[in-house]
C-alpha cells in the first residue's frame, strides 16, 4: 500500500463558520456550517486511517480525515492517522473536539485549521510531516462565536517546513504545553495582520529549531519552557502500542 490509494473521510456539520453564509465543500458539493455550536457529528474512536490522500482533480485533494462545520458535541479521540499523500487531518470551520490523535507521515500539514474553527485539542502527536505540524489559516474574526481555540498537549516532530505556520490573526487563541523539535523554525509568520501573535502562549519547549519565528519581535517576546511540556511528549503514546505497523 501507499500513501493516496484512496480518497478520505469527509465528515460535514451544521455549526458556525467564518461568516454566516453555509458553504459547499470542493469535493462531493456537500452543504456544511449553520448556527448550532452544539452540532453533534458523531464520534470517531479507536481508529487508524492510513495511504490516504488521493487527487480528487486537478485543484483538490483529500486529506484522511476532514471536518466542514462540526460542532462540539462532534468528538474524535484515539484516532492514528498515517502515510497520508496530502493534509492528516483537516477541520474548517465549527467547533469540534479532538483528544488523543496522532498523525505520523503526511506529505502535506500534519493539522490544517481554518474558516474560524472554535474548538479544543489536546494530547496530540504531529509528527514526520513534509510540510507543516499545523498550519492556521483565514482570518478569524473577533466577533464570532466560534473564534477561540485552545490546543494543549502537542507534541510536532519532525515537521520539514516549520512546526506551526500561520497565516491568520490569533487574539483568541491559546497554546499551552508545546513541544517542538527538529524543525528548521518554530513559528513561521505568513500574515499581514499586525497582531497574528498576540495569542496567548505557556510551556513551549523547542529542541534542535535552529529559529524561533521568522519575526523579531514575536523572537523578543518568546520565552521558552526549559523542560518537557508533559511527560513522554518526544515519543509517540502508549496507546499505539499494540496496534502494530
Amino acid at each position: 500500500p501507499s500513501a493516496g490509494d484512496w480518497g478520505g473521510i469527509i465528515i460535514c456539520g451544521q455549526a458556525p463558520l467564518e461568516g454566516e453564509e453555509r458553504k459547499f465543500t470542493p469535493i462531493g458539493n456537500y452543504y456544511y456550517g449553520g448556527n448550532n455550536p452544539n452540532d453533534g457529528s458523531g464520534y470517531l474512536r479507536y481508529l487508524k486511517i492510513e495511504h490516504a490522500g488521493q487527487a480528487f482533480d486537478d485543484q483538490n485533494e483529500f486529506s484522511a480525515l476532514t471536518y466542514y462545520g462540526a460542532g462540539r458535541l462532534t468528538q474524535i479521540d484515539h484516532v492514528w492517522i498515517d502515510n497520508v499523500l496530502h493534509d492528516g487531518i483537516e477541520i474548517k470551520g465549527g467547533n469540534i473536539q479532538l483528544k488523543d490523535v496522532v498523525v505520523t507521515r503526511s506529505q502535506e500539514d500534519a493539522l490544517k485549521l481554518s474558516t474560524n474553527w472554535g474548538g479544543k485539542a489536546e494530547n496530540l502527536f504531529l509528527h514526520n510531516s513534509e510540510n507543516n505540524g499545523i498550519h492556521i489559516q483565514d482570518p478569524i474574526l473577533a466577533s464570532s462565536i466560534s473564534s477561540s481555540f485552545t490546543l494543549s498537549n502537542l507534541s510536532i516532530v519532525d515537521a520539514s517546513a516549520a512546526g506551526v505556520e500561520i497565516s491568520a490573526q490569533l487574539s483568541l487563541a491559546n497554546f499551552d504545553r508545546f513541544l517542538l523539535s527538529d524543525t528548521p523554525i518554530g513559528f513561521a509568520f505568513s500574515t499581514t495582520y499586525t497582531d497574528a501573535f498576540t495569542f496567548q502562549w505557556d510551556n513551549i519547549f523547542m529542541q534542535n529549531v535552529p529559529a524561533v519565528s521568522n519575526d523579531t519581535l514575536f523572537n523578543d517576546q518568546f520565552n521558552a519552557s526549559a523542560v518537557l511540556p508533559f511527560a513522554n511528549a518526544n515519543q509517540l503514546p502508549s496507546w499505539l502500542n499494540n496496534w502494530g505497523d
